[in-house]
């Protein structure tokens, strides 16, 4: 089988992208809108990450699922609205 996690540089999304990659017959890949989270991941997992796919581009996501043509998708991504804190 082969799964793409949208969004693995979050903490669900990462904690997916590592217990799935732990079953060595499925292909498990990733997505992150930048690399900087990429460092934190094994090489063996690190290799199936995907970088650059921005999940507000509806493009980028249905291209990388062109690409990949996975079985399942597990979407991880999640848009923050951060507040500012009175102080």
């Amino acid at each position: 089988m082969k799964v793409l996690v949208i969004g693995v540089g979050g903490m669900i999304g990462s904690t997916m992208l590592r217990v799935l990659s732990e079953n060595k017959e499925w292909q498990i890949y990733g997505t992150l809108r930048n690399g900087d989270a990429k460092k934190y991941f094994p090489a063996h997992i690190a290799s199936r990450v995907v970088e650059g796919v921005d999940v507000r581009s509806i493009d980028a996501v249905a291209e990388i699922i062109g690409s990949i043509r996975p079985n399942e998708v597990i979407n991880c991504a999640g848009i923050t609205k951060h507040r500012l804190r009175a102080e």
